[in-house]
């Protein structure tokens, strides 16, 4: 998979659509919104971008608790030593 972060206002905006970022999420709605901040989160993180990749990793992390995606942000933060 390339390392590419030319997609991040186009999950921005899906991730507008989805959701208002406000309001409280319902169960069935964390996993989607929690995929897109991931996707978010990791592209900010092939650009070193600390400050936006933690604005879109803390609450994947929330989101995506107890699945795979949980462990690959945690990795991710590893290593770029955050968190």
């Amino acid at each position: 998979m390339k390392k590419e972060a030319k997609y991040i206002d186009d999950c921005k905006e899906i991730l507008n659509g989805m959701w208002d970022g406000k309001s409280e999420l319902d169960n069935n709605k964390k996993f989607p919104v929690g995929t897109i901040q991931y996707l978010i989160g990791l592209q900010y993180s092939y650009l070193k971008d600390v400050d936006h990749m933690m604005e879109y990793f803390n609450p994947a992390l929330e989101n995506l608790a107890g699945t795979p995606y949980e462990e690959d942000i945690r990795r991710i933060m590893t290593n770029l030593h955050v968190g």
